[in-house]
Protein backbone atom coordinates (compact mmCIF):
# COMPACT_ATOMS: atom_id res chain seq x y z
CA UNK A 1 0.00 0.00 0.00
CA UNK A 2 1.19 3.54 -0.94
CA UNK A 3 0.62 6.42 1.13
CA UNK A 4 -1.18 9.47 -0.78
CA UNK A 5 -1.50 13.28 -0.28
CA UNK A 6 -5.40 13.47 -0.94
CA UNK A 7 -5.16 16.71 -3.69
CA UNK A 8 -8.57 18.17 -2.84
CA UNK A 9 -7.74 21.26 -1.22
CA UNK A 10 -4.87 22.03 -3.22
CA UNK A 11 -6.23 25.39 -3.91
CA UNK A 12 -6.33 26.77 -0.79
CA UNK A 13 -2.99 25.33 0.24
CA UNK A 14 -1.60 27.31 -2.55
CA UNK A 15 -3.24 30.27 -1.44
CA UNK A 16 -2.19 29.94 1.96
CA UNK A 17 0.87 29.21 0.55
CA UNK A 18 1.49 32.35 -1.36
CA UNK A 19 0.20 34.50 1.58
CA UNK A 20 2.96 33.04 3.55
CA UNK A 21 5.02 33.58 0.79
CA UNK A 22 4.51 37.17 0.97
CA UNK A 23 4.47 37.51 4.39
CA UNK A 24 8.18 36.43 4.75
CA UNK A 25 9.44 38.51 1.62
CA UNK A 26 7.87 41.62 3.68
CA UNK A 27 10.14 40.12 6.37
CA UNK A 28 13.01 39.84 4.26
CA UNK A 29 13.50 35.99 4.96
CA UNK A 30 14.54 33.84 2.07
CA UNK A 31 11.99 31.21 1.27
CA UNK A 32 11.90 27.81 -0.73
CA UNK A 33 9.34 26.18 -2.64
CA UNK A 34 10.23 22.75 -2.86
CA UNK A 35 7.00 21.78 -5.68
CA UNK A 36 6.81 20.58 -9.21
CA UNK A 37 5.99 24.52 -10.32
CA UNK A 38 6.04 22.92 -13.97
CA UNK A 39 4.58 25.89 -16.37
CA UNK A 40 5.44 29.74 -16.86
CA UNK A 41 2.26 30.61 -14.58
CA UNK A 42 3.57 29.24 -11.40
CA UNK A 43 7.06 30.35 -11.27
CA UNK A 44 5.62 34.12 -12.69
CA UNK A 45 3.76 34.12 -10.16
CA UNK A 46 6.91 34.12 -7.76
CA UNK A 47 8.51 36.38 -10.23
CA UNK A 48 5.86 38.83 -9.76
CA UNK A 49 5.90 38.17 -5.73
CA UNK A 50 9.72 38.48 -5.62
CA UNK A 51 9.95 41.46 -7.99
CA UNK A 52 7.52 43.98 -5.47
CA UNK A 53 10.37 43.22 -2.28
CA UNK A 54 13.47 42.93 -4.32
CA UNK A 55 14.31 38.92 -4.43
CA UNK A 56 15.59 36.93 -6.95
CA UNK A 57 14.08 33.32 -7.87
CA UNK A 58 16.18 30.91 -8.60
CA UNK A 59 14.61 27.56 -10.05
CA UNK A 60 16.54 24.21 -10.32
CA UNK A 61 15.56 23.21 -13.21
CA UNK A 62 15.07 19.10 -13.76
CA UNK A 63 13.43 20.09 -17.66
CA UNK A 64 15.99 18.51 -19.26
CA UNK A 65 15.77 14.88 -17.60
CA UNK A 66 14.30 11.89 -19.50
CA UNK A 67 10.89 10.64 -18.49
CA UNK A 68 12.13 7.40 -17.82
CA UNK A 69 14.96 8.72 -15.81
CA UNK A 70 12.47 10.54 -13.58
CA UNK A 71 10.26 7.66 -13.00
CA UNK A 72 13.02 5.91 -11.40
CA UNK A 73 13.89 8.54 -9.13
CA UNK A 74 10.48 8.77 -8.30
CA UNK A 75 10.34 5.09 -7.90
CA UNK A 76 13.51 4.91 -5.10
CA UNK A 77 11.40 7.46 -2.91
CA UNK A 78 8.91 4.31 -2.28
CA UNK A 79 11.98 2.76 -0.52
CA UNK A 80 14.01 5.93 1.11
CA UNK A 81 10.99 7.98 2.55
CA UNK A 82 8.29 5.16 3.60
CA UNK A 83 6.80 6.26 0.43
CA UNK A 84 5.40 9.28 1.92
CA UNK A 85 7.44 11.71 -1.46
CA UNK A 86 6.45 8.82 -3.64
CA UNK A 87 4.06 10.53 -6.65
CA UNK A 88 1.82 8.23 -8.50
CA UNK A 89 3.22 7.12 -11.90
CA UNK A 90 0.69 8.78 -14.39
CA UNK A 91 0.94 11.93 -12.29
CA UNK A 92 4.79 12.15 -13.61
CA UNK A 93 3.90 11.36 -16.77
CA UNK A 94 1.10 14.12 -17.23
CA UNK A 95 3.33 16.70 -15.07
CA UNK A 96 5.91 15.88 -17.40
CA UNK A 97 3.81 16.80 -20.84
CA UNK A 98 2.54 19.83 -19.64
CA UNK A 99 6.38 21.08 -18.17
CA UNK A 100 7.25 24.09 -19.94
CA UNK A 101 10.53 25.91 -20.23
CA UNK A 102 11.77 28.29 -17.34
CA UNK A 103 10.59 31.69 -18.26
CA UNK A 104 13.36 34.79 -18.49
CA UNK A 105 14.82 36.33 -15.98
CA UNK A 106 14.87 33.38 -13.94
CA UNK A 107 18.33 32.75 -12.69
CA UNK A 108 18.46 28.72 -13.53
CA UNK A 109 20.24 25.50 -12.41
CA UNK A 110 20.27 22.86 -14.38
CA UNK A 111 19.80 19.60 -12.12
CA UNK A 112 21.40 17.01 -15.10
CA UNK A 113 24.93 18.86 -14.30
CA UNK A 114 26.90 16.70 -11.43
CA UNK A 115 27.95 20.06 -9.89
CA UNK A 116 23.86 21.24 -10.06
CA UNK A 117 23.79 20.59 -5.61
CA UNK A 118 26.86 22.17 -5.03
CA UNK A 119 25.91 25.09 -7.00
CA UNK A 120 22.86 26.01 -5.18
CA UNK A 121 24.38 25.36 -1.57
CA UNK A 122 27.18 28.09 -3.02
CA UNK A 123 24.24 30.29 -4.09
CA UNK A 124 22.52 29.80 -1.17
CA UNK A 125 25.26 31.01 1.26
Amino acid sequence: MCLQINQDNNKKVWNLAFQLLKERLQNGSDTFFDACNFTQDYINRYKKMANLYDFQVMAIDFSSLPLDTLLARNKRRLYFYDGLRYVPEQVVKDIYQKMEPVPKGIFTIDATQPDARDRFMELWQ
